[in-house]
């Protein structure tokens, strides 16, 4: 399982589309935060490096991250599978499971790595632009305050489960349509998600209200027991999405 993981990295690690989210990740907050400090075009009161990670996880997670995400998922295998690169792969001593399980290990990496060079970036910005200060103990979530440690952990925890969610569903849906496909339908799954939020009874459901720790505030007196519970509704997502691909996967005729 391992050289099977060694050697779809070594295959992705040279993609443009990963190499350029990885890129974006890094230089992207350093705009946003010299945008932020102008207030030329994007305005906020958050001005201090710790505070910045916020405005700049809100900026990237609501569209561009996760789009990022289904671009380079949909790559991954629906691309080999139209090209037919994916009839050798299968031709090597190796399950069908394992080839699936580590493309979506390489995608989870991606995702983490991204948003790692996302924080700290964000950070690094901030001081570049803000100056070395100190942030408030205390964040506003919604009409909620909370320590403002738990409130940047819970907004990337659930963020990095929200990319993962996205990579998921675009790699289940890669083992049934060509790349092109496979990046517009998890695409108007989210824009759906996304107009359906206002709705009290489908909220708890909803991939885009669940990976958005900001949201929770607005319908909840306890965000961090609402985004616990998010954790836990994305976790069981991917898992499903994971094993429904494999299924599907492991079926599939490629001749």
């Amino acid at each position: 399982m391992i050289k099977v993981i060694k050697a779809e990295f070594m295959k992705n690690i040279k993609r443009k589309d990963i190499l350029a989210m990885l890129l974006i990740s890094i230089l992207l907050p350093f705009l946003v935060t010299y945008l932020t400090n102008s207030g030329s075009v994007v305005k906020s009161s958050l001005k201090t490096p710790l505070e910045n990670t916020f405005v700049i996880a809100f900026f990237m997670g609501t569209m561009l991250f996760p789009l990022l995400s289904i671009v380079c998922s949909a790559n991954t295998l629906s691309r080999e599978i139209e090209n037919g690169s994916i009839r050798l792969i299968l031709a090597k001593p190796v399950n069908r499971r394992q080839i699936f399980i580590a493309k979506f290990i390489i995608l989870l990496c991606l995702c983490l790595v991204g948003l790692i060079f996302t924080f700290l970036s964000s950070y690094f910005s901030g001081i570049l632009f803000f100056g070395l200060k100190k942030a408030p103990l205390l964040s506003r979530n919604g009409n909620v305050l909370i320590p403002i440690w738990k409130d940047i952990l819970f907004t990337y925890i659930l963020g990095f489960l929200g990319l993962l969610f996205c990579s998921s569903i675009t790699l289940f849906i890669s083992c049934y349509f060509q790349p092109s496909v496979s990046i517009l339908v998890p695409l108007i799954i989210l824009i759906f998600s996304q107009a359906l939020e206002s709705k009290k009874q489908l909220r708890y459901f909803l991939p885009t209200y669940l990976y958005q720790f900001s949201s929770t505030g607005l319908y909840s007196n306890e965000p961090i027991k609402e985004g616990l519970i998010n954790m836990a509704m994305l976790a069981v997502y991917i898992v499903l999405l994971l094993i429904f691909g494999i299924i599907r996967f492991e079926r599939k005729d490629f001749v």
